[in-house]
């Protein structure tokens, strides 16, 4: 675990891992506003798969969910709140999945909002949350999967060091990419 430096915005010594300009940390309260803004942008929601309306209920049971899931639990998802160092503004969120069946594996996948994308935030959060798994929860492999045509988020896999290893159709027809990376 790197613990934030003096000079952390938040005065806060719950990061889980950060880079020189970003914090990634449990959801709390004071991500709701931006978290809610994001999570009911129809475009982000339509490549991201959840149904809308995302409501201030289901962003609370979801913050106090997390809240009891430490990251790195096989078979669980824990999402981080990926903030700005600087300003101490929630940009999105990186989430890492350690497989039930095979903790040495695990998923990453990322949301920015609209407001805050191209900025580099997805690919400094991806990039530590994967040097955070294979450094502190001891995984193998990483993966990400992505809708064929997010261009965006291909190449956010595609900076982060990852490879692409399959491509698929689902049942709905969409063309899904999945990319690797391996310690």
């Amino acid at each position: 675990m790197i613990l934030p430096s003096e000079n952390d915005v938040l005065g806060s010594s719950d990061w889980q891992t950060e880079t020189p300009r970003i914090g990634l940390r449990t959801f709390d309260e004071r991500d709701l506003d931006l978290f809610l803004e994001y999570r009911n942008d129809p475009e982000i929601a339509r490549l991201q798969g959840w149904e809308l309306p995302y409501t201030e209920a289901e962003a609370h049971e979801f913050f106090e969910d997390l809240s009891q899931i430490p990251p790195g639990t096989p078979g669980e998802w824990h999402q981080f709140a990926v903030v700005d160092k600087t300003t101490g503004v929630t940009v999105g969120d990186v989430g890492l999945h350690v497989r039930a069946a095979d903790p040495s594996t695990a998923d990453v996948g990322y949301t920015i909002a609209r407001s805050y994308q191209r900025k580099g935030y997805a690919t400094e959060a991806v990039g530590a949350v994967i040097k955070f798994a294979f450094d502190v929860v001891g995984v193998r492999t990483v993966f990400a999967n992505a809708l064929a045509e997010n261009e965006a988020s291909r190449a956010v896999a595609e900076r982060v060091g990852m490879a692409l290893d399959k491509q698929w159709l689902t049942n709905d027809g969409e063309e899904l990419v999945r990319y690797s990376i391996v310690n």
